[in-house]
């Protein structure tokens, strides 16, 4: 036999933050395929961005520094510093 207590989850209203929004306008925006969502990450100088067939290093100003065919395959996820 198997026996489950499943208690109710409580949330503390006074933990809840409602200020957060609205964001501030974005200082720059660039156009991505939603085909498939790109992989992407960032360190405090560059973003990096997989969006088929290309990985892409971006600047501050979404200007590409570099860009490589990537012909291996699906990224799904991206980590680097």
């Amino acid at each position: 036999s198997l026996r489950f207590t499943i208690h109710p989850l409580v949330i503390d209203g006074d933990l809840i933050i409602r200020d957060i929004f609205p964001l501030p306008p974005p200082c720059r925006t660039m156009k991505l395929s939603f085909d498939e969502f790109p992989a992407m990450d960032s360190n405090d100088k560059y973003l990096l961005v997989h969006q088929p067939p290309n990985l892409s290093l971006l600047d501050r100003h979404l200007a590409i520094i570099k860009q490589a065919p990537w012909t291996q395959g699906e990224i799904w996820d991206i980590c680097w510093s």
